[in-house]
């Protein structure tokens, strides 16, 4: 009798299954990054330039869109806890590099400039889209956006067209400047 007790004791922990619950994650990337701070807080990477996080134990998901990082494949993540992490994405050339969220509106502004392709206008339009239109407004982005209309002050038909009208004007002013 004794070894039968023993036995089923031996064998209990091997018979209870693991209990898996899928997360419902509102995003296509695919992940490869994973970093657990505690059983609330979690965050991943992956493809498509895609963080997310949670911070009520996967309850819900926060999908994080890195500006810029659209095409980027994002390998890794570390978390330090609910609001610092680090992403490191994997490329050729600049496509290879460590990213963090940005501490207030003069690096957000510094790291759209550093992005290839990205000048003045360009980086000061994604400050306006990102800060007006998607809530990423980090301390004194105000101060980096341009004094004319863009497409962070689009909410409707009529703001775009009064875009449109102001960015065909400017145009015209250009080519009329260029040719005189």
């Amino acid at each position: 009798m004794r070894f039968l007790i023993v036995f089923t004791l031996l064998l209990l922990p091997i018979a209870v299954p693991a209990q898996w619950l899928r997360q419902k994650v509102d995003t296509t990337a695919g992940f490869r990054g994973l970093a657990v701070i505690d059983r609330t807080v979690v965050w991943a990477s992956g493809t498509g330039g895609t963080v997310i996080r949670t911070v009520d134990g996967g309850v819900t998901w926060r999908v994080i869109t890195v500006p810029g990082a659209g095409k980027l494949d994002f390998r890794d993540i570390e978390a330090f806890d609910a609001n610092t992490a680090y992403i490191l994405s994997i490329g050729n050339g600049d496509a290879s590099r460590i990213w963090r969220e940005a501490k207030d509106g003069a690096d957000l502004h510094a790291r759209l400039l550093d992005l290839p392709g990205f000048g003045p206008m360009k980086a000061e339009t994604l400050l306006a889209i990102l800060g007006k239109q998607l809530g990423v407004a980090p301390a004194g982005w105000e101060a980096f956006l341009p004094d004319h209309m863009t497409l962070g002050d689009v909410d409707g038909p009529d703001a775009l067209r009064r875009y449109q009208d102001w960015k065909r004007g400017m145009k015209a002013e250009k080519r009329a400047a260029l040719s005189s």
